[in-house]
């Protein structure tokens, strides 16, 4: 059987009658399965960003999930617990643990940190080459030793050419993909369609393509962003600014909706045009109307950094 190339979590089949979790849903126990495998995926050692926690699943999931215990709020834990977590944190991972978000404190005791993750990944490189090395010796030893033959059967027989192919094929080392975002992809034509097709292809393309505009402010996004996020969300947050860039809207004010929708309770991405419209009726709404709110602000200049920095890139 080939072997499962997949990344994959560690649950104990007891999980389901943990104390921890007598008084929650199945909605809500399947909300920490999906934080720990974006923990995983994502190589955090257990800590999920706070604007990433508000996109999984509902505000009241979220708060039995945290009353539970299994996970704690560090914007909100008291400074001796925090420190507290933060010295044990640091000697599992050698990392810092941030001041924001949420942490599940008992990650490191059933999943891989990302530590012991590179610490694998460099062990086999170490083992693969050492073992190649050793059979590549021994076949010059062999190679050696035998008789010429004709260049056809030597080329066929040759033992130092097939080690040489195996030390290759072994000390190759599967590395982890990190999940980033990538925009829509271009269309490579088939070179031996017939023209008739390829006109049909490139007509249903067109009718599907999305303004380079569009394609250009979502890559800005990703790179702003502080947390990796998730090709999912990415795909709906396209999916919904993209109508809105093509009316005309300027992506100084999308960028400033979709940080109002952020900094929301709402994790449904197709409420970000309606952020977006707000944003634009505040700015030009009259003078002495009223004042904009320090949220607001907070908002905007948000949108300022993400546009300055495409600017500047």
């Amino acid at each position: 059987m080939p072997k499962d190339k997949r990344i994959f979590i560690t649950l104990a089949v007891d999980m389901p009658d943990h104390p921890k979790l007598a008084t929650l849903t199945k909605g809500q126990c399947w909300l920490i399965v999906e934080a720990l495998m974006y923990c995983r995926k994502y190589k955090t050692d257990g800590v999920i960003d706070a604007a990433v926690w508000r996109r999984m699943d509902t505000k009241r999931n979220r708060e039995a999930v945290e009353r539970s215990g299994l996970c704690v709020d560090l914007a909100t834990e008291s400074r001796q617990n925090y420190d507290r977590i933060a010295d044990e944190f640091r000697q599992k991972t050698g990392d810092v643990l941030p001041d924001s978000g949420v942490f599940f404190s008992d990650y490191a005791e059933h999943q891989q940190t990302r530590a012991e993750i590179e610490a694998s990944i460099a062990a086999k490189k170490t083992a693969g080459s050492k073992g190649g090395k050793a059979r590549a010796a021994n076949a010059n030893q062999q190679t050696g030793d035998q008789s010429k033959a004709s260049g056809t059967q030597a080329a066929a027989c040759d033992p130092l050419k097939q080690v040489l192919k195996q030390n290759q094929a072994e000390v190759e080392v599967e590395k982890e993909i990190e999940p980033t975002y990538v925009g829509s992809p271009p269309h490579v034509s088939n070179a031996g369609a017939k023209r008739s097709r390829g006109l049909a292809i490139a007509d249903s393309l067109n009718e599907t393509a999305r303004p380079v505009e569009a394609y250009r402010f979502m890559h800005d996004y990703a790179q702003a962003s502080s947390t990796p996020i998730d090709q999912k969300t990415l795909s709906q947050i396209e999916t919904a600014v993209t109508p809105l860039i093509a009316q005309g809207i300027p992506t100084k004010q999308v960028a400033a909706g979709i940080r109002a929708w952020e900094a929301s309770d709402s994790f449904s991405a197709t409420q970000i045009a309606s952020f977006v419209h707000k944003v634009g009726a505040k700015a030009s709404a009259p003078a002495g109307i009223g004042k904009p709110t320090s949220k607001a602000m907070g908002h905007l200049a948000s949108a300022e950094r993400l546009i300055q920095g495409r600017k500047e890139a």
